[in-house]
């Protein structure tokens, strides 16, 4: 397995999923847009506190970012949702999943 492919390939997913450019990326990191380039191509690969400090801003396990990617990869949108449930609060997390299980009984909302 081509590890520096990789995880090139879940950095920029998961820059993408946070819908920032490179150029906002860096800087975040502490690195320049060249290395954000390179980690993303395979070319080089970060080092683990880097690795780890892209896993916390992500919201992604550290593990994510050495796994094969599924055939069914998550839109931006489902990443969004999965983001933002990730940071509630017990209460929120509760009341999220309140609204959803209303919105999946509804029929107009279901797919057909």
């Amino acid at each position: 397995m081509d590890y520096k492919g990789v995880v090139g390939r879940h950095i920029k997913t998961a820059r993408k999923q946070l819908k920032l450019k490179q150029t906002e990326f860096a800087p975040l990191l502490g690195v320049s847009v060249t290395i954000v380039s390179q980690w993303e191509n395979g070319s080089i690969c970060p080092e683990i506190p880097k690795l780890l400090q892209i896993a916390q801003l992500s919201n992604k396990p550290l593990s994510w970012f050495f796994t094969e990617e599924d055939n069914e990869q998550i839109s931006d949108d489902e990443a969004y949702i999965l983001s933002t449930y990730r940071n509630l609060n017990d209460i929120g997390k509760q009341h999220f999943m309140d609204v959803a299980a209303n919105i999946r009984e509804v029929s107009r909302y279901k797919k057909l």
